[in-house]
């Protein structure tokens, strides 16, 4: 028999704030780097949130303050939710983000939230002697 994995409850308008003294980044499954004083970035293309919550009776809003990598903006940012693609964005500068998300989506009994960035690229490409592969800082986000 294998042990049940545990995964975080997420209460609906907790807003998460994706710094380095924050503890609620037990949200934060897969696909990140160390988080930072003020944000938190996707390692490579892909960052994924994972949680447990009720299942709406209408609909709920994702909703999170992102911002690109400094260069080439705009960058692509597809949101995935239980591997639905909900959305897709051209990120240019430091803002907030938000998406409907209907009752039908919440299918599963975890939640998988993927950020989804292509087109992210290596701080060396450019000239910065940053070698992680970026595209989309997190910052804070809510499911309300």
């Amino acid at each position: 028999m294998s042990e049940a994995v545990s995964v975080p409850i997420y209460v609906p308008g907790r807003k998460v704030v994706c710094t380095t003294d924050d503890i609620a980044l037990e949200f934060h499954s897969r696909g990140w780097f160390s988080p930072e004083p003020d944000r938190i970035w996707i390692d490579g293309v892909e960052g994924e949130l994972k949680f447990m919550v009720r299942r709406p009776a209408t609909s709920y809003t994702f909703a999170a303050e992102i911002s690109p990598f400094a260069s080439p903006p705009p960058q692509s940012l597809e949101l995935f939710f239980n591997y639905h693609r909900v959305e897709y964005f051209e990120i240019a500068k430091r803002g907030e983000i938000s998406v409907e998300l209907p009752a039908e989506v919440f299918t599963l009994r975890t939640c998988i939230v993927r950020l989804h960035c292509r087109n992210a690229i290596s701080g060396t490409s450019v000239g910065i002697e940053d070698p992680r592969r970026l595209g989309i800082a997190l910052h804070s986000w809510v499911l309300t």
